[in-house]
C-alpha cells in the first residue's frame, strides 16, 4: 500500500513554533488516529492505516490545531536526509532540527 496516499500534509505555517513537539504530538492525537505523525515547523504529516481514513481526514480541507485553523492536503512521503560532520549534541538540541534525522 502506498503511504503517500494515506498521508495528509497539516501546513500549520510556524503557528504552532510556541509548542513543544509532544504537545503538539497530544493535540494530533486528540483529533486522529495515525499510525505515524513526522513534525516540521510548517507541516505536520499524518500517515493513516488505509487511504480511506486520509480522505476521511482531508474532508474538510482543514482542522483546528490549539484552535488555529490549519490547511490540510494529501501529502508527500517523508524525505530522508543524512547528515555529516555534525555532533550528537547538536542535532538532539530542542532548536537544532525540526524534522526526523537518520545518521549515517
Amino acid at each position: 500500500m502506498d503511504s503517500c496516499r494515506r498521508t495528509v500534509n497539516i501546513h500549520v505555517g510556524r503557528k504552532l513554533a510556541n509548542k513543544t513537539k509532544d504537545e503538539i504530538l497530544e493535540e494530533v492525537l486528540t483529533k486522529f488516529d495515525p499510525v505515524a505523525v513526522q513534525q516540521s515547523l510548517d507541516v505536520i504529516q499524518v500517515t493513516f492505516r488505509s487511504e480511506e481514513d486520509a480522505v476521511l481526514a482531508c474532508r474538510e480541507n482543514g482542522n483546528r490545531l490549539f484552535g488555529l485553523w490549519c490547511r490540510m492536503d494529501g501529502g508527500p512521503p517523508a524525505t530522508i536526509i543524512h547528515l555529516f560532520d555534525y555532533s550528537h549534541s547538536f542535532i538532539t538540541h530542542k532548536n537544532a532540527l525540526s524534522i526526523p534525522v537518520y545518521l549515517a
